[in-house]
């Protein structure tokens, strides 16, 4: 990573975890345009959920190979759509500087900037790129964001707009300036915390609804979003969804989690889609067993641990007669049979520091294996908004009040699981 000046207490507010590499082709894919970014703004709104009197952000270039030229960059409060509220804006800079220019595979921060960041807000943040072959993003962020006409508009009110898109382009985190006690909590899986089904621009994925539960409280948490749609535990994302997946979980945990700015717990919310896509979209032969999904996330656990990051274990949710459109064969009895085995696994709480039981929350008491109608987003395996918000009141807030490590028994797994049964 280049270095940038630091200062105070940092906390991540939002993240977008990274992955790529996006060519020019697919990036025009996203943008449903046959246009590619040549001389154009991308304005990006983002969801704060921890406020602060400081702000910078983090831009990627982690999965390109050509630098990512950026001219110009602003902050400001978001308004409606591609409009910001007036006089709220200001230029970033990096190293003083107010363009910049960021090697293939690295990242850069912006230089601290004074700017009252309120919680639960809309910022939007602007990029100017002179030209855009290809880049770094998050190709499932929910929320639309806006290209502009040709020219540099990082400072305009109501910013001109040709096309828009549900992914972030290059920026992968905002952090806030906090008070020495606040924290991030970072939330480690796949479509399930990424939010995919919930709905765009609405903030209202399970994670947004424990943030909101945590305010008021001490200590002052944030909850980012660390999760990538497809991605698996143990493999990288097969072709041709191997950009848009993402690698490995084991690959990418230390960058996309352990990154988080003020990181102090993760919530494991992972190994569904490495038991579903097999023999779906992905080879057959790709296909683990549920040792081998264990001894992935153990391994993250342990890593977790010896940076003194508390790892709260959730368990995997249904999705019996799974039939997400274009995946093929995704549930049969035999892959029902690893989840639960991983789930009795997290359950026994021996390597976590506390559990929470998705599982139980969103199934169909009558049918385990099944999401309860209510839950279910359509295709019975991702969730719907009343499912999210199943989730998100499905985490015991206590566990985030203790700041010594304890073993899974004490940090109190049967109190969530007889809270939840």
């Amino acid at each position: 990573m280049i270095p940038n000046k630091n200062c105070d207490h940092w906390v991540a507010t939002w993240a977008g975890n990274p992955h790529g590499p996006f060519d020019g082709h697919t990036l025009m894919l996203m943008l449903k345009t046959r246009l590619g970014i040549n001389n154009q703004t991308i304005r990006q709104v983002i969801h704060t959920t921890l406020g602060g009197s400081q702000v910078r952000i983090k831009l990627s270039n982690l999965f390109a190979t050509r630098a990512l030229e950026i001219g110009s960059a602003s902050i400001a409060l978001s308004s409606v759509a591609a409009s910001i509220v007036p006089r709220s804006d200001r230029s970033l800079t990096f190293d003083g500087q107010a363009s910049v220019s960021v090697p293939g595979g690295a990242e850069i921060i912006s230089d601290p900037l004074d700017f009252c960041v309120p919680p639960f807000s809309n910022l939007a943040v602007s990029l100017y790129f002179p030209s855009l072959p290809g880049t770094t993003a998050h190709g499932n962020s929910l929320q639309t964001n806006y290209v502009s006409s040709e020219g540099n508009h990082t400072k305009a009110v109501d910013m001109p707009v040709l096309a828009t898109l549900k992914s972030s382009i290059a920026l992968s985190a905002v952090d806030v300036a906090g008070s020495p006690d606040a924290a991030c909590i970072s939330a480690f899986g796949d479509c399930i915390t990424d939010g995919l089904f919930s709905t765009p621009d609405t903030n209202r994925r399970w994670i947004d609804v424990l943030a909101m539960r945590l305010a008021g409280q001490e200590p002052r948490l944030s909850v980012v979003n660390c999760g990538i749609a497809g991605n698996r535990v143990l493999r990288n994302g097969p072709p041709p969804f191997g950009p848009l997946f993402g690698t490995a979980g084991t690959a990418r945990f230390e960058c996309d989690v352990l990154g988080q700015a003020g990181l102090k717990f993760v919530i494991m919310m992972a190994g569904i889609t490495d038991i579903s896509h097999p023999g779906s979209n992905a080879p057959a032969e790709e296909e683990a067993t549920s040792g081998e999904i264990i001894e992935g996330l153990q391994k993250l656990i342990d890593y977790a641990r010896s940076r003194e990051v508390r790892v709260i274990g959730a368990t995997l949710t249904p999705f019996e007669n799974a039939a997400t459109p274009g995946f093929a064969n995704m549930y049969s009895p035999a892959k029902e049979s690893k989840r639960q085995e991983i789930n009795s696994w997290i359950r026994s709480g021996g390597s976590f520091e506390g559990i929470v039981d998705f599982d139980r929350a969103v199934c169909d008491p009558i049918h385990p294996a099944r999401l309860l109608p209510q839950y279910d987003g359509g295709d019975h395996i991702h969730l719907n908004d009343a499912g999210h918000e199943a989730l998100g009141n499905a985490v015991d807030v206590s566990l985030f009040r203790k700041p010594e490590t304890k073993s899974a028994k004490a940090a109190g797994v049967d109190d969530v699981l007889s809270s939840i049964a």
